[in-house]
């Protein structure tokens, strides 16, 4: 669901990048790498995420367990 989320948020991210910018202006080319670049970002702070609310999870485990 994290990924999900994040991979919605990509069209709603590239409008921003572009229109606070000005690259949109720029043409085609550049508006194909915002979107990339977002979806790109999106899908690695979410996997971020992920991972550290894992390595929290695995912590509280292994201290209850002590």
């Amino acid at each position: 669901m994290t990924r999900s989320f994040a991979v919605a948020l990509v069209f709603l991210e590239g409008r921003v990048v572009g229109g606070v910018t000005g690259w949109e202006n720029l043409g085609n080319h550049v508006d194909e790498t915002i979107v990339w670049a977002c979806l790109a970002f999106s899908i690695l702070s979410a996997d971020l995420v992920l991972q550290l609310q894992d390595l929290a999870h695995t912590r509280s485990i292994q201290q209850a367990t002590r």
